[in-house]
């Protein structure tokens, strides 16, 4: 069986994403022939250590069209691919989904919506040739998941199709190893593209300037690359902050998963101050490592805190919440060393990619 992921915009990066990784466990678990297809976006040293053994495949750019450029794609392969595995919902997807089944009428489509709550906006209620052309093309999908139980709940009562629940997740090479408290030190963790304005960065230092003087033993590490545009906020928050410059500590982009790993591993808490998020793949990394998670109120956020059992959750853009929050959890040290415990527990039972993919390979046979 062909399983095919086509997401044009693939990096090395997007390897050990979704993107990557559900072609991988496919491939390695399910005994499908996986392949990765997209441009040529640089080098993939990645397929050499972290998804070994998963196959890759260029689109030519022959047009200045991504759809198009697609359709060609899908055109000259249909008939030797089984499944395809398409991202996200809009035009492009109707096309390559429905010439798909055009030239190949046997094989299955996969369409993961990787959806943020804006995919509510999407109404199927409207009588022109617009809607019917939208629900044409999805009620030929054999399989649409979305991330979060909130958007599958939503989506399986206002849509015309059946919408399966079927989230992120992580893999640990099939090496379980335990995390204990006294590995962990009084760090926080943030895991982002820093000062991208979805990520509010600024939240992020602000809550954690409020709450300073009530959690004087702790740290803060930002993870990721810096936003050019960011970087005057950052110089002026320590041109008025002095006092943190020593306990806020911007790492930058980390690319070595070992390396990233350690910092998941090394610290109490992990938090995200999203605006909106689809599903943040840090959330479940730093779940397996024993964090507790604080998060901003994104549609993933009721699953990824087991309904705030192993995390909590603050109102989006909300600084002084957060400090609130940070207080309480960074006060509470019987709390954090069980949920150590507990947060890799949860994430095993639910977030694991292997379980996950298995409900996939499930629903498309």
């Amino acid at each position: 069986m062909n399983f095919v992921t086509l997401f044009l915009s693939t990096e090395n990066f997007h390897l050990t994403k979704d993107v990557g990784m559900i072609p991988y466990i496919m491939y390695k678990y399910y005994g499908y022939n996986s392949t990765i297809v997209s441009y040529d976006n640089g080098d993939y040293p990645y397929l050499k250590t972290e998804v070994r053994g998963l196959k890759q495949d260029f689109v030519r750019k022959t047009t200045n069209n991504n759809m198009l450029n697609g359709c060609l794609y899908i055109w000259k392969e249909a008939r030797n691919i089984d499944v395809l595995h398409l991202f996200h919902i809009g035009i492009q997807q109707y096309i390559w989904l429905l010439l798909f089944k055009l030239r190949n009428s046997k094989g299955k489509v996969y369409l993961k919506l990787d959806a943020a709550e804006s995919i509510r906006e999407i109404k199927f209620n409207r009588w022109n040739i617009k809607h019917f052309f939208k629900k044409y093309a999805l009620k030929k999908c054999d399989l649409i998941s979305v991330e979060t139980t909130q958007l599958a709940e939503y989506l399986s009562e206002n849509w015309p199709v059946e919408i399966t629940y079927i989230t992120n997740g992580f893999y640990d090479q099939g090496k379980y190893s335990k995390i204990n408290y006294d590995m962990k030190q009084n760090t926080i963790c943030h895991v982002s593209r820093v000062g991208s304005p979805e990520k509010a960065t600024d939240v992020l230092l602000k809550g954690f300037k409020i709450a300073s003087p009530n959690i004087k033993d702790w740290n803060l590490k930002i993870v990721g690359p810096i936003e050019k545009e960011f970087e005057p906020f950052i110089e002026q928050f320590f041109a008025d902050n002095p006092e943190l410059k020593e306990r806020i500590e911007f790492v930058g982009l980390v690319t070595d998963r070992k390396e990233l790993n350690q910092y998941y591993e090394q610290s109490k808490v992990f938090i995200m101050t999203s605006l909106f998020e689809s599903f943040g793949l840090v959330f479940v990394e730093a779940l397996r490592y024993g964090c507790t998670i604080i998060t901003s109120n994104v549609s993933s956020a009721i699953d990824i805190t087991d309904k705030e059992r192993v995390g909590k959750i603050f109102p989006i853009n909300d600084a002084e919440i957060l400090a609130e929050k940070l207080i309480t959890i960074c006060s509470d040290e019987n709390y954090l060393k069980q949920n150590t415990l507990d947060s890799q527990e949860y994430a095993y039972a639910n977030f694991y990619w292997p379980t996950l993919c298995g409900e996939i390979n499930k629903k498309l046979k």
